[in-house]
This record gives structure tokens, sequence and C-alpha cells, in this order.
């Protein structure tokens, strides 16, 4: 240790070697490490940054570009995203925590062209991660090879690409090594600035999206706070730290407040917010075969253009390099300092846990520990595996090009994780479990020349780690650059071709697009459309007209796509799914769907049109968005949902409501409305009517609507279950409706109180250093 709180590459038990990892490279090293770093990512991101590319895979096509297109909208509006009318006839966005409304770089989204602003968003994460996982392991004092290496693994390791289409998981993953920096400068210096950086890094981690990987960070922040740095002071000093840890995450939740609180409270509308059965829970866990993906990378290279009807993995890719096995092993065979200890404990927990129901020991921790039965898909637990990868190939390539090659005593280490590495290689090929084994085996062969050119001075230390790097960037480059497709940028500029048939000037409707006559349930839009390749079944996402892509292009549908299922939409899915075919059509027109773009083709699949165009067919009876009924009846909720749908009920009569409503209706009356209007989480209705009656809108309640009649707080009902409405009497009204989601208020005012809080505790603390600079120093001679 060169001096407290910073691990050093230390001499191993054997006694052999010692590191010069502590020994500075200097600025022009630095300098040259971070150009060697730009220009990979240059080289990885060309298409995107020089010839008009973007990404659209897995999620980004259904939810992280269409999320962030209608931010960028609400922006340019002037508003805040609250409301998204969009979708499922309306739903929270705020609440939703995916989209990421106060996540500090959603900041990109204030510039005038959406797909630049949308391109350099992404671009901006990829960064972060190279270049923090660079600095946190120079800040251990590793030279630049090993810097070099972990930057390069955050890079193109198949994990972090992987995880790149997952938008919302990718946005919190990047600032763990940020978080761990800045925490550790703190613990070192103990000065406010590096406390408030970790707590500003860990606020965007909160409102970055994934709460999953929040509390996967904050669990290694403590372990590596109170254990994973050495401790001075005993238990006196941990618990110094482990005060420290729990003011550094209650700031950050305090400043993440106004995005948090709206989540939580809308958590009782969640169908997750009692807890997922140990089914959903476990889905998508990393079954036994696929850990052979530390030795053997998935082959995508023809992914998009096979016949595949879907995926079933959260994660295409684990693999993060042949070398980074090898030095893992080597870490658990031969080094005894705090750091790597630390580290591979963290990365068999990712594995542990990562395994998921294949693990016995899973469903105790499902059913024992808080939050477990909140989320899904135990492979994101590899989140923990991945990081640890990292750091121990950086350890690895630091620890093998150290010291004189006489110095062998812990070498034996690194021979053995080869042999078992190359036994792992030979016994997947002998089994035939997987394809392109020629790159692990060349990768291989190419270590173990460099190991023994190393090891009879043929290599000295810095060209020997100069070559481990270039391999560990060759092999990820090789293996990883498929799992990031990208697309032509007009893909998103131009409309899909059945959008010309789209066309309505009696007021907004709504379109549905899918099967309808199918006497088996529907399938839901979680699925991709049916198409020759997957591919094509991305391309068709768009040209099928499927939320939530469409709305980017002004259409609003019934249904829709969310990371978290709120009952209403879920219900509403469920009733046409599995309802009969001429059900299903009622369903439609009581959700004011005009539009239907059917399964045929109005022209078929041919060489210069590969998915054809859609057929769009009109219902003609559809209700319209707004309209007067002059009865209500009493209902009980939601059993009224089934009225609704029912052919005996007229929705221009009567409204189902489940409270009383006084005074009670004559229902006699007529009216109309005379206008709608709409604007960013607001809607104006003009009303006129000769009596007491109701204002029914075909837009989904939430509690977070409120109304004004002529100016005066009103009622707003639960309308027919899903919608809304507003007793009336008679005369000319101006209904109008605002939205502000339950929690936002008191969640805004944390997040403000708490940024007073710390921009006090920076006053003081400045002013304080400044006194104390005062009254130390000397005098000037008079």
């Amino acid at each position: 240790m060169s001096q407290e709180g910073i691990p050093q590459a230390e001499s191993m038990p054997d006694g052999g070697c010692v590191s010069p990892a502590g020994s500075p490279v200097g600025w022009g090293g630095d300098l040259l490490g971070r150009m060697v770093l730009l220009a990979a990512f240059v080289l990885l991101f060309y298409p995107v940054l020089f010839e008009g590319k973007t990404f659209f895979f897995r999620d980004i096509l259904q939810f992280a570009y269409p999320m962030k297109h209608f931010i960028w909208r609400s922006f340019h509006q002037g508003a805040l995203p609250l409301w998204w009318p969009e979708i499922y006839g309306g739903i929270p966005f705020l609440a939703l925590l995916q989209p990421g409304v106060f996540y500090p770089p959603i900041l990109f989204f204030l510039l005038d062209d959406f797909n630049n602003a949308f391109s350099l968003f992404f671009l901006f994460h990829h960064l972060v991660l190279v270049f923090s996982l660079y600095a946190l392991v120079r800040h251990w004092g590793y030279s630049v090879y090993a810097a070099l290496g972990a930057g390069v693994m955050g890079l193109f390791g198949g994990f972090f690409l992987s995880l790149a289409s997952i938008h919302n998981h990718f946005q919190s993953a990047v600032w763990l090594p940020l978080i761990l920096l800045c925490f550790h400068r703190y613990l070192q210096s103990g000065k406010l600035v590096p406390f408030l950086a970790t707590v500003f890094f860990m606020a965007c981690q909160a409102t970055g999206g994934s709460p999953e990987f929040c509390l996967l960070s904050s669990a290694i922040l403590l372990c590596y706070g109170v254990w994973g740095v050495p401790v001075t002071h005993g238990v006196h000093g941990m618990f110094r730290r482990t005060g420290a840890f729990v003011a550094v995450v209650v700031l950050a939740l305090g400043l993440s407040a106004a995005q948090l609180a709206p989540t939580y409270k809308a958590m009782a509308e969640m169908e997750r917010g009692q807890g997922l059965n140990f089914e959903d829970s476990a889905s998508w866990s990393i079954a036994p075969g696929s850990l052979l993906q530390l030795l053997v990378a998935r082959d995508y290279r023809a992914y998009l253009e096979v016949d595949t009807v879907g995926m079933n993995f959260f994660l295409p890719s684990l693999y993060m390099g042949l070398l980074a096995t090898v030095f893992m092993i080597w870490a658990a065979l031969s080094f005894r300092d705090r750091l790597s200890r630390f580290w591979l404990l963290w990365f068999l927990a990712g594995i542990f846990f990562g395994l998921g129901e294949y693990n016995p020991a899973y469903r105790w921790f499902y059913e024992s520990v808080p939050f477990f039965k909140l989320f899904r898909y135990p492979e994101k637990f590899f989140f923990l595996s991945a990081f640890a990868l990292v750091f121990m190939a950086a350890r690895g390539i630091e620890e093998f090009g150290a010291g004189p090659p006489a110095c062998s005593g812990q070498r034996r280490g690194i021979w053995i994780a080869m042999g078992l590495v190359g036994a792992g290689i030979v016994a997947v090929a002998v089994g035939g479990q997987a394809s392109r084994l020629w790159t692990p085996a060349l990768v291989w062969l190419m270590f173990a020349v460099i190991a023994i050119a190393y090891s009879r001075a043929l290599l000295n230390g810095h060209a020997t780690r100069i070559l481990i790097v270039l391999i560990l960037a060759a092999d990820l480059l090789v293996n990883g650059i498929q799992l990031l497709p990208l697309i032509d940028r007009k893909f998103y500029e131009e409309p899909p071709l059945p959008m010309e048939r789209i066309v309505s000037d009696a007021g907004p409707f709504r379109v549905f697009s899918g099967a309808l006559t199918s006497p088996e349930p529907l399938a839901t839009k979680n699925r991709f459309p049916d198409a020759p390749t997957h591919l094509f079944r991305h391309l068709a996402v768009k040209e099928r007209v499927y939320p939530n892509l469409a709305s980017i292009f002004g259409l609003e549908f019934p249904d829709g796509l969310t990371g978290l299922r709120l009952r209403d939409p879920v219900m509403w899915s469920s009733i046409l799914s599995h309802s009969p075919p001429e059900k299903r059509m009622r369903i439609l027109k009581r959700s004011n769907v005009r539009f239907w773009v059917t399964p045929e083709f109005a022209e078929p699949p041919a060489p210069d049109l590969p998915l054809g165009i859609s057929r769009v067919e009109t219902i003609g009876d559809a209700l319209p968005r707004a309209f007067w009924v002059p009865r209500a009846r009493l209902g009980r909720e939601p059993l009224l949902v089934n009225t609704y749908f029912s052919e005996s009920f007229d929705p221009r009569a009567e409204v189902l409501v489940g409270e009383p409503v006084a005074p009670v209706p004559g229902g006699d009356s007529s009216g109309r409305v005379v206008r709608l209007a709409y604007a960013p989480n607001r809607v104006t209705v003009e009303t006129e009517q000769n009596g007491f009656g109701f204002l029914v809108l075909l837009d989904r309640y939430d509690p977070g609507w409120s109304a004004e009649v002529d100016g005066e707080p009103a009622r707003t009902l639960r309308a027919n279950h899903f919608f809304r409405a507003v007793p009336l009497p008679a005369g000319h009204h101006v209904v109008e409706w605002r939205y502000v989601p339950l929690g936002y208020p008191a969640g805004l005012f944390i997040s403000l109180m708490t940024f007073v809080l710390i921009f006090l505790l920076s006053v003081i603390g400045d002013f304080r250093k400044r006194c104390f600079s005062s009254g130390t120093g000397k005098g000037s001679p008079a």
C-alpha cells in the first residue's frame, strides 16, 4: 500500500514477484491511453458517427426510441412528460421510471434534432462506462495497460453490448465505476467534493431506470467501503464508513425523489406491486450450459438473417473475453490481496444468483429476502460477475507483465489457469456444444505463445501487456460487434406505408393493429410480428403499425407496452385477447378505435416490398373520444366492465360508475361536445346541454387527473371502469382536466430540499476551508 485506502497490486504469498503497479506512467502515458480508448470507441461506432446509422435492436425499438421521442417532444412543447397519451388510452409516463424523465443526461433531448440527440445520448453512456473504468483502475494504482484492458472490456464486452439494447438497465449500469471511484476518493481524503460526486452519480443511477442494478450497486459500494478498502481505525473506522454510505444513499434518494415518489405511489396500480410468482421471477435464469460462454461466445453473425421465432434469453451474450476467464481462475488460485478476493466473491455471487431456477437455494432467497419478489430475470445478476471479470482482467494484465521474467514463483497459477481453460475448450469441441471454436482456440494459442516468450525473456513487460490488451480487444470485437446491430436513420424518419390510409377528420381516434378473428387468445404486443427473419420482425414493428413505435408518427392506441405492467391496461388487453371475435370488435369500438390494421395485405410482399403493405379497415361506428350521456348507472367495480362491453349496453345512453352520483339525473337531457383540445398533461372540452348529464372522455382514468368546470374544482368519476367522466348541469361549460402524478409534489419538494441541503453543505465546507486557510497561513511581510 502506497497510502491508506488505496489498494495496490501487492506481492503474492509465495513472495516471488513485486508488481510495479503503483509506479506512475505520467501525464503523457495517460493521455495516450485515453486516446487509444477514444480511437476504439470511434471504430465501434463509426457508422453512427459518420454514416447516418442509429440504434434499433430489441427494447430500443419499442421502448427507448418512442419514450425518448415523447420526452423530446414534451421538452420542445415547454412541458414535462408526465402523461403519455398515445398508448393504452394514456398512461402515467413519469411513474414508469424506465424512461428516466429526471435522469440528468436526458438534457440531450433539449437539442433541436431528435435523432442526433438520441444517438448522442446512447454514445454518451458508452463513453461514461469506458472512461470511468479506465479512471477507476488507474486510481487503484494499476498501469495504463491494465486500465486499457478494463476500458476495452467495457466497450466491447458481450455483457455490456447486450445490455446496451435494454436501455434503462444500461443507463443505470454505467455509473457503477464512477460511484466506486468517487467514494474511494472520499474515503481516502475525507473531502466534501468526492462525497457529493458520489451522491450525484448514485442519483444518476437511481433515475436511470433500473432499480435492480441500483440495489446491486449499493451492495457492492457498502462492501467496498467497509471491506474492499482497508480500514485503519478498526471497528470505529468501519462504522464511520457505513455511516458515510448511508448518507450517500439517503441524499441520492432525496435528489431522485421527484422521479421515485410517483413510481412508489403507482406501485399499487402495478401487477408486480405485491410481487411476482416464482415462475415469472425466475424466468430467464442462466442455464448451466450458458456458463460455457465464459469460454466460448455464442455465434451471432447471422442472427438477424435467420428464421428464429424469438429470444429465449434476457442477455444474448455473457462473453467477456477468454483471457478474462483465464485471469479470474488465476486470481482464485494465486492472488491473496484484498481487492482480488473482493471481486472474486462478487463474481461468484453473480453466478450463484444468476442461475436462478437452476439453483435450489434461489427459491429460499425469493421467499425470504425483501424485494426479490418484485424483480425478474436472474440473468441480471451477471452484472456482478461482468464487472468482477473486468477488474480481475485488469489485475491479471497488471500482474502478468510485472517484475523480471525470472520471478516465476506465483506464475504456476497462470499455467494451471491456462491448462484448465484449454481443457474446457477441448471439452466443448468434443461435446459439439458450440460453433466457431477456432476463435477461443486461436486466442488461447496466442496467449500461450506470449506467456512462453515472456517467461524466456523474449518479451519485456511492456510489450507483453500491450499484446495481451490487443488480443483481448480483438477477441471481444470479433465476437461482440454483431450484438449491436444498426439501421439507417431514415427507418425512424419515414412513416409506415399503411399510414396513408389512417386519416380522420372527425376528431381524435385510436388505431389497433393485429388479428381479431382468431378463436384462439390473441398474442400481446410483447411478441414481435410474424416475419421471415428476425431482422424483418424488427422492421415489421413499424410496418404493421405497432405501438409503441408508431406513436412517434402521432398515432394513438388502446394497447401498448410498458415495463411496469399497470393493472387496468393489462386487464383491457386480457379481456380483448380472451373474448370471442365478435366481442373484440365491440371492445375496440367502445375504446375509440376507428382504424384496424389487419394481418392481411393491401399489397402482398414482393422483392422490392419484402414486408408488403398491411390492409387498413375503418370502423365506422366507433365511439368518439368525448361525448355526452344523460344518465349514470351505479355498478360494482370492476365487474361493470362486463356490462360495458356487453351487446345489450348502450354507451351513448348511460355511463357506468362505481360510486353514487348526486343529484340523480332525470334522463331526459340532451347535449353535445362543442370542442375537444389536447395539450401536454391537459385536456379541454367545451359542452352544451339542456339538462343534467355526464361528459364522458374515453381516456384512461388515473387519480392524478383533476377537473375544473368553468374554473371551479369538479369531481372526476371513473367511467365504464377504464375511462373518465364529469357530471354537468344544464348550460354551456368548459371542462379542463390537468394531470399531476400522485406523489410528484411531495417528491419534488424532497428533491428541492435535498438540493438545498447539499448546497448548504458545500457553502459551509467552502467557508470552513477558507477560514482554516486564513487562520493558519503565514501573513505577508510588513
